[in-house]
């Protein structure tokens, strides 16, 4: 799963743009740590600025503490310590219908219900060993289930819910939604690499962003999202194999292949699932017929651009 990592970088936060641009592109900065990561927003220069970003921070925490496997009062460690119906909140009502939607609609390159496998190889990195064949293979013949009734959620003894790969898109975009209600058009939303985008500042043609994996490369984005994942941003070594943080849910396998991913979409929820997905199985064209967005696949070097 994506994850918390650095993945992509405004072009403003870079260390070599110097506080004399940002004067000139007249925005401030704010940066908090949360969901194991660095959230940064960019807002037009304001002396409220401080106190409307905490707003948009305290959303960010908000949703934390709904789907954080390291919370223990968290709504999704609760769920996965039962199979009682368990009463939720609209969010993880409303992430676990769009999580299941892209788990069919990807061919099931995307799964919030391999939360066993990522446990497997969570050991495995401490130990540095392989995790147990065995084990995994009983673990896929058995069959992970949500059910949902009104506002109730419950699971069966199979499954185990992890929403690395879209709570933290997830989460950019309720602070970006939070501060578009505020009244704010130009802004800029980083959740540790993933970025949703509104109106650029004034005079500029878009917001300058630079892919990790492309250092040449520049993107000029508005009123969007991009996120990009891969065995560049993420990966250990055991033995003399380096693997992917993101695991194949179809396999509970770690990826070996050298492969970068990055999605452009109208939101960050939906980028950072697919650039999941995308990792696992760049060939799945059918996305195209139900998502709107832009991909940009590096594997071993070389990039391929599908524009869907």
């Amino acid at each position: 799963m994506t994850g918390t990592y650095y993945r992509l970088i405004a072009l403003f936060f870079m260390c070599a743009i110097s506080n004399h641009l940002l004067a000139q592109a007249k925005l401030s900065t704010h940066s908090k740590g949360i969901m194991g990561t660095k959230f940064t927003i960019l807002l037009p220069d304001d002396p409220r600025n401080d106190s409307i970003a905490d707003i948009a921070f305290a959303e960010v925490e908000r949703i934390n503490e709904i789907f954080s496997t390291y919370i223990p009062s968290s709504e999704v460690t609760h769920i996965n310590s039962t199979t009682n119906w368990v009463r939720v909140s609209k969010d993880l009502r409303d992430l676990i219908k769009v999580s299941e939607q892209l788990n069919m609609y990807t061919e099931g390159a995307f799964d919030i219900k391999i939360g066993q496998a990522i446990n497997f190889w969570q050991i495995s990195k401490k130990e540095t060993s392989l995790p147990d064949v065995q084990l995994i293979n009983q673990a896929l013949s058995k069959r992970r289930k949500i059910f949902r009734f009104g506002k109730f959620v419950k699971t069966n003894q199979n499954t185990i819910l992890n929403f690395g790969g879209i709570a933290k898109g997830y989460a950019v975009d309720k602070a970006f939604l939070k501060l578009k209600e505020m009244g704010y058009d130009t802004l800029l939303v980083d959740g540790g690499g993933d970025i949703r985008m509104g109106e650029p500042p004034f005079g500029r043609e878009g917001w300058r962003i630079m892919v990790l994996n492309e250092p040449d490369k520049m993107l000029i984005l508005k009123n969007c999202a991009i996120a990009t994942s891969g065995y560049d941003y993420q990966n250990f070594r055991i033995g003399d194999i380096v693997y992917s943080h993101i695991l194949d849910p179809r396999t509970f396998l770690s990826i070996k292949l050298k492969r970068g991913v990055s999605i452009i979409a109208d939101d960050c929820t939906t980028a950072d699932a697919l650039a999941t997905a995308f990792s696992v199985n760049p060939l799945l064209e059918k996305t195209r017929n139900i998502y709107q967005f832009k991909v940009r696949i590096k594997d071993d070097g070389e990039y391929v651009l599908k524009e869907f």
